[in-house]
């Protein structure tokens, strides 16, 4: 049977009793919603308060080639910080809001089910590289400018990371830039499996065999699918308020703008 995190629904009761599918509530995971989620809580310091951000999770396991995994979350305007969930093992976080990029987390060895608290302030920002090089060097060929990305960490001890047109680098303990292949402008359509109505971005949990897939709808859009438009109809409270509710929260503990 289900865990008590999760909704059980039956696939065909006529076949078998013990076929069915777990609905895991939100920072739970597995076949039955066994396994708790990391869960990890951002809170922003000196930083404009987004009103959402998309979250990179970067694994690299030896000399595996790393993996990447984004997730697209909404920060309610009550709020001052967002809590991130995974159930994948990772080593580095990055937070996008604001055309920027934010070095959230960087661990060597990562942990399931691990509870991490962690505050984005403006020294963890990655420049582009047209912030950091003179224009003469910025003319210079690919392979010539990356040869000078190490002297970027050796000369501003500040630094922590940059990124480029390709790359995202970070810069090591020892002053070295380590440079991973990033793309800076990928599609989120789950692999145009079409799971999202309306063009709306869709993110899975999982770059292989994912068992999440979430929708973020454009405006004017809602639904699970995004499949529902506000559209040609008159004001509508619900459309105002829109991700404003809370589901599943009495009215009393909403927020004061639904109030």
């Amino acid at each position: 049977t289900c865990n008590y995190h999760d909704q059980c629904i039956e696939t065909d009761d006529r076949i078998t009793v013990n076929n069915f599918t777990c609905i895991c509530d939100e920072g739970y995971s597995g076949e039955t919603c066994q396994y708790t989620d990391t869960k990890i809580t951002v809170y922003f310091q000196e930083v404009p308060i987004p009103s959402s951000i998309l979250a990179h999770f970067i694994t690299a396991d030896g000399n595996v080639q790393h993996t990447r995994t984004s997730t697209f979350k909404r920060i309610r305007p009550d709020e001052d910080l967002v809590s991130i969930y995974t159930s994948n093992k990772f080593h580095l976080l990055f937070t996008e809001f604001g055309n920027n990029y934010y070095l959230t987390i960087a661990q060597e060895k990562s942990i399931l089910s691990a509870i991490i608290t962690t505050t984005i302030i403006p020294s963890q920002r990655c420049p582009h590289i047209n912030e950091l090089f003179s224009s003469t060097i910025l003319e210079f060929s690919r392979l010539r400018r990356i040869k000078l990305y190490p002297l970027l960490c050796q000369k501003r001890s500040e630094l922590k990371c940059f990124y480029d047109e390709t790359f995202i680098c970070l810069c090591t303990t020892d002053r070295f830039a380590n440079c991973f292949s990033f793309n800076h402008s990928m599609i989120y359509n789950c692999r145009e499996s079409h799971f999202c109505d309306n063009n709306a971005q869709c993110f899975q949990d999982k770059p292989k065999c994912p068992t999440k897939s979430m929708c973020v709808c454009d405006e004017c859009f809602y639904g699970t699918y995004c499949q529902f438009s506000t559209k040609g109809f008159a004001i509508s409270v619900d459309a105002i308020l829109g991700y404003k509710i809370r589901p599943h929260t009495i009215f009393t503990q909403q927020s004061m703008t639904v109030k």
